[in-house]
């Protein structure tokens, strides 16, 4: 499973890529810290799950 996390606080990713860590251990997590580049993700061929 591929996650995508979007925001622009740097400790709010981390938490969150630390609790979906437990959830999912074997999930690929990228993390963006703004939405212009996760787009740029998208639309370059990547298929994040957000």
């Amino acid at each position: 499973m591929k996650i995508a996390i979007c925001d622009d606080d740097r400790k709010d990713r981390m938490d969150l890529r630390e609790a979906l860590e437990v959830v999912w251990p074997d999930a690929e997590v990228d993390e963006y810290s703004a939405g212009r580049d996760l787009l740029s993700q998208i639309e370059g061929g990547g298929k994040p799950t957000v």
